[in-house]
C-alpha cells in the first residue's frame, strides 16, 4: 500500500513541493524545469507556461486602472 502512495506522489522541480502525478503542469519554456499546479505561471503576451523564478510582473495602466501583469524574461524586454 505505501508503494502505491509514493509512486502517486512527486516534488515539483521548481518549488519543491509534493504533489500528485495529475497535478504536474508542464515545462518551462526558458530553464525547461517541471512546473506544478502550484508555481507554474502564464505569460499574458506569449501565453506560454513558465516557473516562477523566470517571469516577471509588471504594473501597466489599463483604462485607466492599475493592474499588474505576467510576462516572461523575452516579452518583459519587449513590453
Amino acid at each position: 500500500m505505501m508503494a502505491v502512495l509514493e509512486e502517486k506522489l512527486w516534488e515539483c522541480e521548481t518549488c519543491r513541493s509534493i504533489v500528485r502525478r495529475d497535478q504536474i503542469e508542464g515545462t518551462c519554456g526558458i530553464c525547461g524545469k517541471r512546473t506544478c499546479v502550484y508555481c507554474h505561471r502564464i505569460c499574458e503576451r506569449c501565453r506560454r507556461i513558465f516557473c516562477m523564478n523566470c517571469v516577471t510582473t509588471k504594473e501597466v495602466w489599463r483604462q485607466g486602472v492599475m493592474s499588474r501583469i505576467v510576462l516572461c524574461e523575452v516579452c518583459g524586454k519587449v513590453w
